[in-house]
C-alpha cells in the first residue's frame, strides 16, 4: 500500500484500547511518499493516549518505506519503541522529521530485535527514553539483521539511562555521513552506549552532547566501537556546516508548535 498525499493530511491517533496503530504484516510492504505538494502528518497525540504496543510494527518479511514529507511526531509507549518495532522486516527511511516520540523502555523512536532497518536521511529531535536509546535500541537476537546509517540529524535526543542517541545490546551498526549533537544520556553515553556489538563510525560530525557520568561521547562497556574520521568538538571548518543544521532544527521547533 501506498500513501502519496498530494495535500497536506494528518492523521490523529484515537483511542484504540492500547493496540497498535499500524501493523505491516508478512509480505506487505507500506510507503509513505507525499507528493512535491502534499505531507503526511502521523500525530499520536502525546501522552494523552499511551500504550504498552509499540505504535507501528513491522512484521517478518515485511517492508516499511518512508520520505521526505513525513512527520511523525508526539508518540508515547509505555514499552520498547516509542514509535516503532522491527522484528524480521525491513525499514527504510529516506527523509522525514521525527520528533516527541517517548518511550517508557527503550528506544525513544524505535526498538529493533531482528530485520534490516536503514536510514538514509532525516531529521530525529527531541525523542525521549527511560532506560536507554533516546532515539534507536538495537538489540538483534540473531546475527542476520543489517543496520546502516547514510545520512540524518540527530539532535537534542535524551535518555534517563544510556545512550543518548543509540543503545547497543547485540548487532552491527555502520554509520556515515551523520551529523549527531546536543543529545543527552542521564547515566552513560550522551551519543552511543555499547553493551554488545560494533559500531563503526565515519565521515561524521559530532558535537555538544553530554553524559551525566561517563562517555559524553560514547560508553563502551563491551563490544567495539570504530571512528574512521570525521570531526569531534567544534572547529572553526565547521562552522557553515552547523548554520545548516540549526536552521534544520530551528524549522523542526517551528512545526512542533503548529
Amino acid at each position: 500500500e501506498s500513501w502519496k498525499p498530494s495535500v497536506d493530511v494528518i492523521l490523529f491517533r484515537g483511542d484504540s484500547d492500547g493496540k497498535r496503530f499500524i501493523e505491516v504484516n508478512q509480505n506487505l510492504t507500506l510507503t509513505m511518499q507525499p507528493t512535491e505538494t502534499g505531507s503526511l502528518t502521523i500525530d499520536g497525540y502525546g501522552s494523552k493516549i499511551r500504550t504498552t504496543y509499540t505504535p507501528i510494527r513491522a512484521s517478518k518479511g515485511s517492508t516499511i518505506n518512508i520520505y521526505d514529507g513525513v512527520i511523525i511526531k508526539e508518540f508515547y509507549c509505555t514499552t520498547n519503541g516509542g514509535v516503532m518495532y522491527l522484528d524480521g522486516g525491513t525499514i527504510n527511511i529516506h527523509g522525514g522529521i521525527f520528533y516527541h516520540n517517548t518511550a517508557g523502555a527503550t528506544g525513544g523512536f524505535i526498538s529493533c530485535t531482528n530485520g534490516d532497518f536503514n536510514v538514509y536521511d532525516g531529521v530525529f529531535v527531541n525523542n525521549v527514553s527511560t532506560t536507554g536509546g533516546g532515539v534507536f535500541t538495537l538489540k538483534y537476537v540473531s546475527s542476520s539483521g543489517k543496520v546502516n546509517f547514510t545520512g540524518g540529524v540527530f539532535a537534542n535526543n535524551e535518555t534517563s539511562r544510556d545512550g543518548g542517541v543509540i543503545w547497543l545490546q547485540s548487532g552491527t551498526l555502520n554509520a556515515s555521513n551523520v551529523v549527531i549533537y546536543g543529545n543527552t544520556a542521564k547515566t552513560n553515553g550522551g551519543v552511543i552506549s555499547i553493551t554488545s556489538g560494533n559500531i563503526v563510525l565515519e565521515n561524521s560530525l559530532i558535537y555538544d552532547n553530554i553524559a551525566t557520568n561517563n562517555g559524553g561521547m560514547a560508553y563502551i562497556a563491551g563490544g567495539n566501537f570504530t571512528m574512521n574520521s570525521g570531526y569531534l568538538g567544534l572547529e572553526s571548518d565547521d562552522l557553515k556546516m552547523i548554520v545548516q543544521i540549526n536552521k534544520v532544527v530551528r524549522e523542526s521547533r517551528q512545526l512542533m508548535q503548529k
